[in-house]
């Protein structure tokens, strides 16, 4: 089969091949190398073997994944590593560090590929190791360890001559002299060839002695030793075994290593627990209002208590006392004695309602100390899980000298890393994902913010440059800050770069500073003059905002001409067990993180801006700060809230609820959120409600401020048909798009969809059909819809498995309006979702 190595296919193929080595094989291999060199370093004993493996498992998975340079590399430290592992050289030989040089290489190579397609090796560091592989290897001798060439030559072509010139010697008439002659011949060409001193010596009495009757003992007797020294020089004897410790006592096991996954699960699981605890919070507070409105129900009983006493005592007196026989009869006698025992009963009935409420109030009693303990115990339980998930900034953060370093020795430049808030406790699982992110932007403040040496020195500037790496946490945020101290960016060439590419048409005096600076995180973008292996391919700043977003954070840059450019990411911290302060307005109820809350503040109704501790705030309503399309009748907002460390402003709501410990749930990403959005919190009473982040609440000030629009005429929204025989994918793409406001109509087939769009006579929208489906396929109802009379217009998109060129040419050439590829990514897809819709004709 001829398989074109330029297809799509086979680059997806690729694609995958290398993803897998990146992410699974190669942070194994690369952690074993570096690991190994650092042992090294401080002395101690080194598994050789071990590190040739995993150079090895790097060549190879590197060759397959067409990483060349990284693969190369890798052969390179692989033969200076069996090198080692033959000849052992001491720790101060200079071998040690080339050897350590190069795995730094390899370990940043290997960062690289992560984000670049292609990636070139030092070729300073490639040389120093060639260098000292060829040296090591011409002054290794051959007889440390003998090569199977050796043993071969040994046990076949000297046993031959053995073994001949032992027939020689039982045969009678043999020529003594040619005998002795081969002998000493074969044994001094083979010793010399293979640099074998041992068989040289042994064959050296026979030449100096003259071939007699009386040197056959002497011969045989050189035979028998050379025999015995070719058995040991093939089968050297190993080495006594080392006598074993004593054995250490029993120590009990401290330490037990828990997959990351399971910390978290068990996390979630807790937070559910705190969940539950809040319902049955709930139930007790309204078990509470349950027995104080009976013990006011009691209360309100007891004069009709003391009534019923009275009329039971007045009724015992009449019965002791009973009036002469004519005025009653017996039956009238037998009413009044039942009328007398119910009273009796009534009393004893509301003396029992009495004892209950009583009983039932020292329940509750020990009911609430019991929850109290429960909420304490669940508390300290998360808190320790969530402690033995975070871990110290420096770890992530100290990875980064070591790169630079390099850095500057392969590009000559002197760049310095300053780390502060190392101590800032971040989640292992977003410190782990912000490495890439976080490299690019070192690589990119290195290549394309600091200056070299001599541009410096004629800026005034320290010969030093600086990039700062700062982490602190804000709310519940983590902000980490790359701040460099270069150049900065040059918005006009930025502009100019822009309206090369057809993104901008505005001019440059209509542009906003941030408008510009929004360029750099597009695909493609590059202002660099040639492409290097830091820079000019444009696929850094967008990778990173992409990967930002995907943690649910938001990525910052300001620049100043000659000072430098800062990046600020924020992120969720990963802590879900908040205080929050709970607010309602409009019959809405919002959550606020209490720590975000500057000051809370009365609020007269007409004001607009209030003096808080020396500065002029804004005061604005949080309802209408956020974008609720929804309209809600105006009410007073008495209360305001000082929200914002960097733009504090006054947001006033209706009414405080309470400050509550609170679990925070993160939201479905299948739609894009807003940043100024934590998450939400579900309450005991199962109301969900949304937290907001308040240092993001600042955008929207500008947005509040403008009149809000006028409302419009309900209109239905569009509705899409969906053409999909999988049931799992047809579920995901209805539910995703119910969630975005769309009405959707499902079919399991092409001929189900096709029989109800042809009995559909309501405007139809868009068209999300798969090709393979059973009975009709997704090109079938592609050209049924193109020659139907009423749906001839209506765009269809293809969302298929096919990746190859020839499904999408004929999927286009039937008229279809995109081609996507599955696993479906849903914003992807609600944008092009949202682009046919806008295409789609007036009905």
């Amino acid at each position: 089969m001829n398989f074109d190595t330029q297809t799509e296919q086979y680059q997806n193929i690729l694609r995958e091949v290398r993803q897998c080595f990146l992410t699974e094989d190669a942070p194994a291999y690369i952690t074993t190398l570096v690991q190994g060199i650092g042992r090294q370093r401080r002395g101690q004993a080194v598994d050789m073997a071990a590190l040739m493996r995993a150079a090895h498992s790097i060549k190879g998975g590197a060759g397959l994944s067409q990483l060349m340079d990284i693969s190369h590399l890798a052969h390179q430290l692989e033969d200076l590593l069996q090198t080692l592992s033959i000849q052992t050289r001491p720790a101060h030989d200079p071998i040690w560090p080339v050897l350590e040089r190069g795995i730094q290489e390899l370990e940043s190579l290997l960062a690289q590929a992560h984000h670049q397609t292609e990636v070139i090796a030092n070729p300073e560091v490639l040389a120093a190791l060639a260098h000292l592989t060829l040296t090591d290897t011409a002054a290794t001798p051959t007889t440390s360890v003998p090569p199977s060439i050796v043993a071969t030559a040994l046990n076949e072509d000297l046993e031959a001559c053995l073994t001949e010139t032992a027939q020689a010697l039982t045969q009678p008439g043999s020529d003594l002299t040619t005998v002795v002659e081969n002998l000493v011949d074969a044994c001094t060409l083979l010793g010399d060839t293979l640099d074998l001193p041992w068989l040289l010596t042994a064959v050296q009495p026979l030449a100096a002695q003259p071939p007699t009757e009386a040197l056959i003992p002497q011969i045989e007797a050189t035979l028998a030793q050379i025999r015995q020294q070719r058995s040991d020089y093939l089968n050297p004897t190993a080495p006594a075994p080392p006598e074993p410790e004593p054995a250490l006592p029993d120590q009990p096991l401290t330490n037990v290593r828990l997959p990351l996954e399971q910390l978290e699960s068990m996390a979630n699981t807790v937070g559910e627990l705190l969940i539950r605890h809040e319902r049955l919070t709930l139930h007790q507070e309204n078990l509470l209002q349950t027995s104080r409105t009976l013990n006011t129900l009691v209360s309100q009983s007891q004069p009709l208590r003391e009534a019923i006493q009275s009329l039971y005592d007045q009724l015992a007196v009449n019965v002791t006392n009973p009036a002469p026989a004519s005025e009653f009869d017996s039956l009238e006698l037998d009413q009044y004695t039942q009328g007398h025992s119910q009273l009796q009963t009534l009393e004893e009935t509301l003396l029992r309602t009495q004892e209950i409420r009583s009983d039932l109030e020292l329940t509750l009693r020990e009911l609430g100390e019991e929850l109290t303990q429960v909420r304490q115990e669940l508390d300290r339980l998360y808190q320790q899980i969530t402690q033995s998930r975070l871990v110290p900034f420096r770890h992530l953060a100290q990875g980064f000298l070591p790169q630079l370093r390099r850095l500057n020795q392969q590009y000559h430049k002197q760049v310095e890393l300053k780390i502060t808030g190392e101590d800032v406790l971040v989640d292992q699982v977003l410190l782990e994902r912000l490495r890439t992110p976080l490299t690019h932007l070192l690589n990119n403040a290195f290549d394309h913010g600091i200056e070299s040496p001599a541009e410096r020195t004629a800026l005034d500037k320290p010969a030093t440059a600086g990039i700062h790496l700062h982490s602190e946490t804000q709310e519940n945020q983590v902000v980490i800050t790359l701040r460099d101290d270069g150049r900065g960016i040059d918005l006009q060439r930025v502009y100019q770069r822009a309206v090369q590419q057809g993104w901008c048409t505005r001019p440059w005096g209509q542009m906003g500073r941030e408008a510009v600076l929004d360029f750099i995180f597009h695909p493609g973008f590059s202002t660099a003059g040639s492409v290097s292996a830091l820079s000019g391919r444009g696929v850094g700043l967008d990778i990173v905002r992409t990967q930002i977003q995907h943690l649910r954070g938001v990525i910052q840059v300001e620049t100043q001409p000659g000072q430098g450019t800062t990046f600020t990411l924020r992120l969720p911290r990963g802590l879900t067990l908040l205080p929050l302060l709970l607010c309602r307005s409009r019959n809405r109820t919002l959550g606020i993180p209490a720590t975000g809350v500057l000051d809370i503040l009365p609020i007269t109704p007409g004001t607009h801006t209030l003096a808080w501790r020396g500065q002029e705030l804004p005061v604005v309503s949080l309802l209408q700060a956020l974008p609720y399309r929804r309209p809600s009748p105006p009410e007073p907002e008495p209360v305001g809230l000082v929200l914002g460390q960097t733009q504090p402003a006054v947001y006033t709501v209706g009414q405080l609820v309470g400050e509550r410990q609170l679990i925070l749930k993160s939201l479905d990403e299948t739609v894009p959120l807003p940043p100024y959005l934590a998450g939400c919190t579900i309450l005991g009473s199962g109301e969900v409600v949304p937290v907001l982040i308040p240092g993001e609440l600042s955008p929207l000030l500008s947005r509040s401020a403008d009149p809000p629009p006028a409302p419009a005429s309900p209109a239905s929204p569009p509705l899409i048909l969906v053409a999909e025989d999988s049931v799992a994918t047809r579920q995901l793409l209805e539910r995703l798009l119910r969630q975005s406001g769309y009405q959707v109509q499902t079919g399991r087939d092409g001929q189900e969809a096709w029989e109800w769009l042809s009995q559909e006579y309501r405007p139809v929208g868009l068209v999300i059909s798969d090709i393979e489906m059973p009975r009709l396929n997704g090109y079938g109802l592609l050209q049924r819809i193109r020659s139907h009379d009423r749906h001839y217009a209506v765009p269809v998109m293809m969302l298929t498995s096919r990746t190859g060129d020839r499904h999408r040419q004929k999927a286009l050439s039937l008229g279809a309006s995109h081609y996507l590829v599955k696993p479906i990514v849903p914003g992807e897809l609600l944008s092009v979702v949202a682009e046919l819709l806008a295409k789609t004709p007036a009905p």
